[in-house]
């Protein structure tokens, strides 16, 4: 991360019993989805020319145009490494809560086991099928202990959608 956004970051939490204006026009900053295209570069907010240096230059040069691009890049590029490290994991354009990410993980795990159990019926019903021999007492053994092992996994597997495999994450 540059240090510039560390800093700004920094002194814009200090500087909220301070100045409660600072952290509207950078959470303004930070909802209208920062990017060289998405934001006017002469709206920046002043807290922020300050930190990048935006305040030293003439707003009608084309350094300025050149420099605060690169500092909003610079930015955006900081903000999703610090997002990152904070534990928010991005989600197309927004971002999710490492809960949220969890959750869905479980969800997906859940869905992933019942889908093998599926399988196994699947691959079970085509196998009694193709292999159906003419001894009725013998077909419906092999029905029986067939359905009785997908029972048993399936019951296995309702249990681990049940109780999470490790619940200290």
């Amino acid at each position: 991360m540059d240090s510039n956004f560390l800093e700004l970051i920094g002194n814009v939490l200090i500087g909220t019993a301070k100045s409660k204006r600072q952290m509207d026009d950078m959470f303004k900053l930070l909802q209208k989805g920062v990017s060289t295209t998405g934001y006017n570069i002469y709206e920046l907010p002043s807290v922020f020319k300050t930190f990048y240096g935006l305040d030293q230059i003439s707003e009608k040069s084309n350094d300025y145009k050149q420099l605060a691009e690169k500092s909003i890049i610079d930015f955006q590029n900081s903000f999703k490494e610090y997002m990152s490290i904070m534990g928010i994991i991005p989600e197309e354009s927004d971002y999710v809560s490492k809960e949220k990410y969890l959750a869905l993980k479980r969800k997906y795990e859940q869905l992933k086991e019942k889908n093998n159990i599926q399988e196994e019926t699947i691959k079970n019903l085509r196998s009694l099928i193709n292999g159906a021999n003419n001894d009725p007492v013998s077909s419906i053994q092999d029905i029986i202990k067939a359905q009785s092992d997908v029972f048993h996994k399936m019951i296995k597997g309702f249990g681990s959608m049940i109780l999470p495999k490790d619940q200290s994450k």
